[in-house]
């Protein structure tokens, strides 16, 4: 799956909406269309236009876009480009708009519990309930077509999301790195930035942080965290959790104290 939120990358200069509607969950689904043709090609071929599946609106509650591409049908892929590669593939996937709005959904119902910054005191477990976080809509997409949310097709549907986060995680703990030296900046101009704050992400959280962990990947009553090595699919969900564990508490242990200033104005520019 194609994804890129709206806070990492602009959005497609062109585009028509062709729907508008607000679920019972009170989740807005604002639905974008737009077309790839030989005038704008090069431009996604070369980044220069973003080719992002949705988003939740960062300055509106509950609410999503979605876009859904067409190809001009004068315009040919050429699959010596990755743009060309990856976009035939998302031609190909008939379930990939309603997979996009599973996955878009389940960011706004876990915004609903409150922003790790404002939840969890250690910045390492901020980051990495970010990733937990992440990890969790790319699992909720897989169940966009199961009908029985038994723990073994949950378990299932997790283990998949667990594949394509890993396989993007690298572009998630730069951007999530980030959002940890920005928190860190508003507590220190606040005067609520604390050496234990800076304490190193370790094999047990706090109690706040489990709570958070448990309610974000709960998907129809069946917890995906802390999962007893039972079967095939929750070993390879437990490995996995494991793996970004370690991958984040390697790159968080790069903030202290002492440089996280430094590496803000670095990564982010004018100290706050």
């Amino acid at each position: 799956m194609i994804r890129n939120n709206q806070e990492f990358f602009a959005e497609p200069p062109q585009y028509d909406i062709v729907k508008k509607e607000t679920g019972s969950d009170g989740i807005t689904i604002e639905l974008r269309e737009t077309e790839v043709n030989q005038s704008n090609i090069n431009f996604y071929r070369e980044g220069k236009i973003p080719f992002t599946t949705g988003f939740t609106k960062e300055n509106l509650k509950d609410y999503v876009v979605i876009y859904r591409y067409k190809l001009s049908p004068k315009t040919t892929l050429d699959q010596k480009y990755i743009f060309d590669i990856k976009f035939g593939e998302y031609l190909k996937d008939k379930n990939i708009e309603t997979k996009t709005i599973f996955h878009e959904k389940k960011h706004c119902k876990n915004s609903r519990l409150g922003h790790p910054k404002n939840r969890l005191s250690n910045l390492s477990e901020i980051g990495f309930m970010l990733g937990l976080e992440e990890f969790s809509a790319f699992s909720e997409m897989h169940l966009c077509d199961v009908p029985n949310l038994s723990q073994d097709n949950v378990v299932k549907a997790a283990s998949q999301g667990m594949k394509e986060f890993i396989g993007t995680l690298d572009f998630y703990i730069e951007h999530h790195f980030d959002n940890v030296l920005v928190a860190a900046a508003e507590r220190f101009n606040n005067n609520s930035l604390k050496e234990s704050d800076f304490a190193p992400l370790g094999l047990r959280q706090s109690s706040a942080f489990e709570h958070m962990a448990n309610s974000y990947l709960t998907f129809g009553g069946v917890c995906c965290w802390g999962l007893p090595n039972n079967s095939f699919y929750a070993n390879e969900v437990n490995n996995g959790l494991l793996a970004i564990r370690y991958a984040y508490m390697q790159k968080f242990a790069q903030i202290n104290k002492y440089n996280f200033k430094h590496l803000f104005v670095e990564r982010i520019g004018k100290f706050m």
